[in-house]
């Protein structure tokens, strides 16, 4: 172990604290820099080279300290989570007693929040989530998610009013957010419909009239999904994701019909009748989020921080393959408690992304093959265990199946813009969130 208050300098000259035995000590002058100039009390932020914050730690040093004395099983934990790294030269003829080793910091914010709360500390990660403005991903628990979506217009659906292309969905799934690696979502699409788009030919607009639409695509899958996390860090995260199912035009028609007649009163589609065709897909994502700080500031007394996050997914499967690069804007707000229980919200204002796309197997004469693009925005609000959120995508595409006959500004309930341009597909989703 390295001796109490030892420190090294890192790439940006930032010294690192190293573990004593069972608490954390801080090197004399390392102390009087970070609590020269600050403001009293138990957290204090300093500026830092390159807009980075730094924790000083004056009483909170202390009452963290007493916590790792009490919860001493953290201290496995927080030095399997430090790099690895080779000690400095001086620091590595010094005598050691046999079993002794040698452990160098820093251990990252993020990773401290998570120690923390899997030894209980609520009080103290809410206090410290205030100050950092990280996000309180408790590990321990996991969510069960219910998401609906549709691209038929309010007040019944969360769309732009077109009934095309990718027109329905209703998903369930359970997120495993205690393990790093592994299974981390497994779950069932119930439905998940694309058809044509449809043409009256001079029928009135009720459930008694018939669309006229190309062969395809028709399709009405259901299918269980899960993901695999290969890796998560602070900055990267990369999952396998899979699918396997049954794509059947009968059951598609079955909860189009159904809500078309009892719901919106639309006219009705000509579903093909095709049986039981298979259904699978796989592919790969990853979403990267550097540490960069776009904006803090305050809102209604709550703090809240901008960061932006780039993702890309390949996927491949029997009906299609896709390639999707994105990236949005994220603000989250830290934690407060409130009587219902602690409450925090993210927003993204605006996201974009850019597909290339082969679809195929879904009753169309001929393969599709091209590109789309879009903006999306979405909503989440966290009280206490429950969440609901909405998100709203539009996008503008070379597949037929997407190109509607929606008039310029209208828009998704969630829409990341002041409503799409004519002829955009505008899908909007529902989420509902139980932690447990």
């Amino acid at each position: 172990m390295s001796p109490p208050g030892y420190r090294t300098p890192d790439a940006l000259n930032e010294p690192r604290l190293s573990l004593g035995d069972y608490s954390l000590t801080l090197d004399p002058a390392f102390d009087a820099f970070s609590l020269s100039g600050s403001a009293p009390g138990p957290l204090n932020i300093l500026p830092r080279p390159f807009g980075r914050l730094s924790l000083s730690l004056g009483d909170f040093r202390l009452r963290l300290d007493n916590s790792l004395l009490r919860h001493r099983q953290i201290l496995p934990k927080a030095i399997r989570e430090l790099s690895v790294v080779e000690p400095p030269a001086a620091l590595a003829k010094l005598p050691r007693g046999g079993g002794d080793f040698q452990v160098f910091g820093p251990l990252a914010s993020e990773v401290v929040m998570r120690l923390v709360l899997e030894e209980g500390l609520d009080g103290l990660a809410t206090e410290v989530n205030k100050e950092v403005l990280l996000d309180q991903t408790r590990d321990n628990r996991m969510s069960f998610w219910l998401v609906y979506e549709n691209d038929g217009n309010p007040p019944f659906n969360p769309g732009s009013g077109s009934d095309q292309g990718p027109t329905a969905g209703l998903s369930m799934y359970v997120t495993f957010n205690d393990k790093r690696e592994g299974l981390t979502k497994i779950g069932v699409t119930v439905i998940q419909m694309h058809t044509p788009r449809g043409f009256l030919a001079g029928q009135e607009f009720a459930p008694g009239s018939t669309y006229q639409t190309s062969p395809g695509p028709y399709s009405g899958i259901a299918s269980v999904d899960f993901e695999v996390t290969t890796l998560r860090t602070d900055l990267v995260q990369v999952r396998i994701l899979g699918r396997a199912g049954v794509d059947s035009t009968e059951w598609g028609k079955l909860v189009q019909d159904y809500i078309h007649k009892s719901v919106s009163g639309s006219p009705l589609f000509p579903w093909p009748r095709n049986g039981l065709r298979p259904f699978g897909e796989l592919g790969v994502a990853a979403l990267v989020t550097p540490r960069w700080v776009l904006s803090q500031g305050e809102v209604l007394g709550v703090n809240y921080t901008g960061k932006i996050e780039f993702d890309a997914k390949l996927v491949t499967g029997s009906h299609w393959t896709e390639a999707t690069a994105g990236a949005r804007v994220v603000l989250r707000t830290a934690t407060v408690n409130t009587p219902l229980g602690p409450l925090s919200a993210e927003y993204s204002p605006f996201g974009a992304f850019v597909r290339g796309f082969m679809r195929y197997n879904d009753g169309r004469e001929e393969g599709r093959f091209g590109v789309e693009g879009g903006a999306k925005s979405s909503f989440m609000l966290n009280i206490g265990r429950f969440g609901v959120g909405l998100e709203g995508i539009i996008t503008m595409s070379t597949d037929p199946a997407l190109q509607t006959d929606n008039a310029v500004g209208s828009q998704p309930l969630q829409s990341p813009l002041d409503g799409g341009p004519a002829g955009h597909h505008g899908l909007g989703r529902l989420l509902l969130k139980w932690d447990f």
